[in-house]
């Protein structure tokens, strides 16, 4: 089994229960508002007189239709933030089911999972006698292809923001900085979008440097891998290393 370094989905995970709790803190605070402004018309209304009835009626229509926008305000909110959470738990399920097929990849790899960098996060980063592989988990579900311009589709259409060119400039930073802890030059790294729950039908070189493969596909990609730049088991520990030392340049960063 290949070396584990980090725990799958810990970042979407965290940013799930962070949706729960901005979810709930919208639900208490509307509850308190229309509490408020109910309990304030009720207190004025008691004490008054009949010659002010007509008054207090106009002021109590519109403190129940105030009421009425903050309740549907909060609870359209309350649905943003909960599609938000079960997209965030959908990554993390994606993430977790590519790691335990890479967990299974040979001793003389290195796997890092969730990795904090100063340029973003990256789901996976495969180490090995093959190369350095950068893997981004996709729990899409349909069919996905390329649009022919290097991005992707899926089910036939745009998706609601681009996949492949944010992961290959972030690469491109992130090798930069490894490459400074290393003492010798970097192998290519090659970026991998993993899907866990699609068909993909996105052929190679349709995704500029980018390869799109399904989660089952990964072994004959990486570990069977006969294009590659080799490298031995002393250059496998050195570029983990460098990986590890971004990681800890970027929790400084955050102090």
């Amino acid at each position: 089994m290949a070396k584990i370094l980090g725990e799958a989905g810990h970042y979407p995970s965290d940013q799930a229960q962070i949706s729960h709790r901005r979810m709930m803190f919208a639900g208490l605070g509307a509850f308190g508002v229309i509490g408020g402004i109910l309990g304030f018309h009720i207190g004025w209304w008691l004490p008054v007189g009949k010659k002010e009835s007509i008054i207090v009626m106009v002021v109590g229509v519109a403190v129940i239709l105030a009421a009425i926008g903050v309740a549907t305000y909060s609870v359209r909110k309350m649905d943003e933030f909960e599609r938000t959470r079960r997209s965030m738990r959908k990554g993390a399920d994606g993430e977790s089911r590519v790691s335990q097929i890479l967990g299974d990849f040979p001793e003389s790899f290195r796997v890092i999972n969730g990795l904090s960098t100063p340029f973003g996060d990256l789901d996976h980063i495969v180490i090995g006698p093959t190369g350095v592989f950068v893997v981004d988990s996709k729990n899409w579900r349909g069919v996905v292809s390329s649009d022919g311009k290097g991005e992707l589709l899926l089910n036939g259409k745009p998706t609601s923001k681009v996949s492949i060119r944010p992961i290959i400039a972030r690469t491109m930073d992130v090798k930069e900085k490894v490459q400074v802890h290393c003492g010798f030059e970097l192998p290519y790294f090659q970026v991998v979008l993993a899907f866990t729950s699609a068909w993909v039908d996105a052929r190679w070189g349709t995704t500029g440097k980018a390869l799109c493969v399904s989660d089952d596909g990964l072994f004959e990609l990486i570990v069977e891998n006969k294009n590659g730049t080799k490298l031995n088991g002393l250059q496998v520990d050195a570029v983990a290393r460098g990986f590890a030392a971004l990681a800890t340049m970027d929790k400084d960063s955050r102090r």
